[in-house]
């Protein structure tokens, strides 16, 4: 079962003793688990900054989603091993990107 691909199934359940008969409806939730990876909105951002841009404004973004839902969906946004890491900073919860000094 996929809860990405339907997240509920109803059944009908019938129940005899040979003579009389009764029905119900069964329905069961299918819960999520964090089984989706995040996908990033494009698959390469370029942008182009003039020098001497200030520090601690944004001067990109970065979107990602995740089909979990709830916190299975919660992404983080980090930047790995770049020569600028002492220079670039990147919001972890919103995927703002700044300068945290002058380039």
């Amino acid at each position: 079962l996929d809860r990405e691909t339907q997240d509920s199934y109803t059944f009908e359940v019938i129940v005899s003793d040979g003579i009389h008969t009764d029905t119900s409806l069964l329905i069961v939730n299918i819960t999520d688990i964090n089984d989706e990876y995040p996908v990033f909105q494009d698959e390469d951002f370029e942008v182009g900054i003039r020098e001497n841009y200030p520090t601690h404004v944004i001067f990109t973004s970065v979107n990602a989603t995740d089909k979990d839902e709830g916190v299975n969906a919660e992404i983080t946004y980090t930047i790995l091993d770049s020569p600028l890491i002492n220079t670039i900073s990147i919001n972890s919860t919103t995927g703002d990107v700044f300068f945290l000094v002058s380039p």
